[in-house]
C-alpha cells in the first residue's frame, strides 16, 4: 500500500509498517517512480512519523537530484527489444568503492546485507555502542561470513577516528559507537563493509543524547 499526497515540492507517503519499512529513517534517499523514460524521481525521507495507531508510516519525502554515479537502475530487454527497468536503488554505487555486479547468467551470485540492533539505525553523540551484523545471502539462503572491512565516512570525510570498535564473539557482528561532538548532529553516518566479493552500507544519521 502505497499513498502520495503533495505539498509543493515535497510528498507525503504511506507505506504499511512491517520489518522492511522499520528500516526506513530520516535522510535516506530513495527512488520511487510510475513510468520511467530516461531517469527516475529520487526523494530523501525528511520526516518519519510511526506514531499511526492503524499499522502505517506517514513519510514526508523531499525531492530530489538522480545521480547517475551513485544510483542503479536495473533493466532488461524483451523479445522485441523493448528495455524496461525492473529495478531501481538509491546510492548503490555511493563512497566510491568498486562493487562487484553480478554476471547475469550466474543464479548464485553472493550479496551481503547490514542490519543494526534497535528499532532504526542512528548514533547518538556520548551515547553508547550500537550492533552491525553483516549476513551473506547466496541461493536466497545465509552462508558463512566473508572476512572484510569496515569504514566510516561523512559525506566525503574518512571519520574513522571517531569510532569506537568493539569486537563481539561473532564474526560478522561489530559494535560501534560515535566520539564526535555536537557539531555532528543531524548528519549522516555511512557504514560501509567491504569484502573481494561484496559490498554493503547502511547510513546511521547522529542525533543527541
Amino acid at each position: 500500500m502505497f499513498k502520495f499526497t503533495t505539498v509543493q515540492d515535497q510528498q507525503k507517503i504511506l507505506v504499511p509498517l512491517n520489518r522492511d519499512t522499520e528500516k526506513l529513517y530520516y535522510g535516506q534517499r530513495l527512488l520511487i517512480d510510475v513510468h520511467v523514460l530516461t531517469e527516475p524521481r529520487a526523494w530523501k525521507i525528511s520526516k518519519v512519523n510511526r506514531l499511526s495507531p492503524n499499522g502505517v508510516i506517514r513519510l514526508t519525502c523531499a525531492e530530489d537530484v538522480f545521480d547517475e554515479h551513485n544510483d542503479y537502475l536495473e533493466t532488461e530487454t524483451d523479445d522485441l527489444g523493448r528495455t524496461q527497468v525492473i529495478g531501481m536503488w538509491a546510492d548503490y554505487w555511493k563512497d566510491n568503492y568498486e562493487p562487484t555486479s553480478p554476471p547475469e547468467d550466474d543464479p548464485t551470485w553472493l550479496r551481503s546485507n547490514i542490519t543494526c540492533s534497535g528499532i532504526r539505525p542512528f548514533l547518538k553523540v556520548g551515547g553508547g555502542y550500537k550492533t552491525l551484523t553483516v549476513n551473506f545471502i547466496k541461493d536466497d539462503e545465509e552462508v558463512k561470513p566473508l572476512p572484510g572491512e569496515w569504514h566510516y565516512f561523512i559525506g566525503e570525510e574518512d571519520v574513522s577516528t571517531l569510532i569506537v570498535e568493539k569486537p563481539t564473539n561473532q564474526d560478522n557482528q561489530i559494535k560501534i559507537k560515535f566520539t564526535g561532538d555536537e557539531s555532528y548532529i543531524g548528519q549522516i553516518l555511512t557504514v560501509t563493509h567491504v569484502t573481494d566479493k561484496t559490498k554493503s552500507i547502511i547510513e546511521m544519521p547522529i542525533e543527541s543524547i
